[in-house]
């Protein structure tokens, strides 16, 4: 579901400010307003951290925090491909140059 960071923010009781900080990484997410965000979209959590590496130890994601203003922009470029198919396919060219080099 595509819908602007204002109606989000609303929809979940913050400003969309705090939307923008939850997207750069700026502001960290707590579980329940993750949720929160979720249930407005209408996405099932599991499908947040698909393809991301587990602990052999306890089958926990182990989630990467984008923490550098680099990872952070990438991020937001990514998301700024507005076609569906074209960012997967520019996930894929990327996971084939990181398997590759």
């Amino acid at each position: 579901m595509k819908m602007s960071q204002s109606t989000l923010g609303v929809a979940v009781g913050v400003s969309f400010k705090q939307i923008q900080k939850y997207e750069t990484g700026a502001n960290s997410i707590s579980a329940g307003r993750l949720y929160d965000i979720c249930e407005v979209l209408d996405i099932e959590i599991d499908w947040l951290f698909e393809g991301l590496p587990r602990s052999s130890e306890t089958g926990v994601v182990a989630v990467p925090k984008v923490a550098d203003r680099e990872s952070a922009r990438l991020v937001n470029t990514y998301y700024d491909i507005r076609d569906e198919g074209l960012r997967r396919h520019f996930l894929g060219l990327l996971r084939s140059i990181a398997d590759n080099y």
